[in-house]
């Protein structure tokens, strides 16, 4: 065997197996991202049990909390319907034209954008019912358990 024959062996050895390594690496790299893909509503429910342990409410502002972490439960239960149904289509972004496949993003990006729009009004309105102490609390815990601010991206 020559040289450029063991070489051009192990390049194509390399590019049948680089799938299979990629897939095992992306399995792993999701099990070390500590929960990132875990429910969203489990999720949801474990911070708002923690916000609302830190808030310390009193009786007048519970009414305002039930909106809220309702509003941000109803959200929790659309993202993991959205997730659900994304991984069930997979595959139908691939078969798009690259025109298809922008307008396509751009149509979740102004989606995502609206379910901001939302989340801000109703953070706004829960807000406007704690004191000054408690929305420090708040807004320390969501920066906290949002990852705003701690350098990572999302």
């Amino acid at each position: 065997m020559t040289r450029n024959s063991i070489a051009l062996g192990t390049l194509a050895l390399c590019l049948l197996a680089a799938p299979i390594l990629a897939t095992a690496d992306h399995h792993k790299s999701k099990e070390n991202q500590g929960g990132h893909h875990s429910d969203p509503v489990q999720r949801a429910e474990k911070h708002l049990n923690g916000l609302e342990k830190k808030l310390n409410l009193k009786a007048e502002q519970q009414a305002a909390w039930n909106t809220y972490s309702a509003a941000v439960m109803a959200r929790a239960s659309d993202r993991a319907a959205r997730m659900e149904d994304f991984h069930g289509k997979r595959g139908e972004m691939r078969d798009l034209d690259t025109a298809s496949k922008l307008e396509k993003m751009a149509q979740w990006m102004r989606e995502r954008a609206d379910r901001m729009d939302a989340m801000a009004k109703d953070t706004r309105a829960f807000q406007q019912n704690l004191t000054t102490e408690q929305q420090t609390i708040f807004d320390m815990y969501w920066q906290k358990h949002s990852g705003r601010g701690k350098g990572r991206r999302h």
